[in-house]
């Protein structure tokens, strides 16, 4: 099955469970970018959708870069058609962005409106690249990159800890 339109983004530019890329872990329903260009595209989409949104009233999304059910749902609701899954919407972002931009711009929608903040947004790299935070070992507080040492130094602090708790409170003296 192939995405990629007469001027839609090639497949490479996004990450999913059905378009999986070589380091990206995919998540359920979520189509992420592969590098700057892309992520920028995907957030115009979010904030062109969020414009006309907000000129009709109904409930905004985040502009953080990944294209997810929520992105999708508003997507079909502001355009009146049906993608059903995320690599629809993220194989033509691009083009969508224009038409939803026309829309917006014809119902006077403001050109920058405040949307909700529920996750961090992705964040390009100096290397061209983008990288998540929800899934980055670093950040989401998974432990399955600290290798041996960093197992070790985890325990030794924990038992530190433990000691410091342990030991019994000293009283000071009363001064009469």
């Amino acid at each position: 099955m192939s995405y990629h339109g007469m001027s839609g983004l090639p497949q490479a530019a996004w990450c999913s469970p059905a378009n999986p890329q070589g380091r990206c872990k995919p998540v359920a329903g979520i189509c992420k970018p592969m590098d700057t260009a892309t992520l920028a595209v995907y957030r115009d989409l979010q904030a062109q959708a969020n414009r006309v949104a907000h000129a009709r009233g109904l409930k905004k999304i985040d502009v953080d870069g990944r294209i997810g059910p929520e992105t999708v749902a508003l997507v079909e609701e502001v355009t009146m058609a049906s993608y059903g899954q995320c690599d629809q919407v993220a194989a033509i972002a691009d083009e969508l962005a224009q038409a939803i931009r026309g829309t917006a711009d014809a119902l006077g929608a403001p050109e920058s409106v405040s949307a909700p903040r529920t996750r961090p947004p992705l964040q390009p790299m100096p290397d061209g690249t983008v990288m998540d935070p929800m899934t980055s070992s670093a950040f989401s507080g998974g432990f399955g990159d600290l290798g041996l040492f960093g197992w070790a130094l985890l325990a030794g602090a924990g038992y530190f800890l433990w000691q410091e708790m342990e030991k019994p409170k000293k009283k000071g003296r009363r001064r009469v």
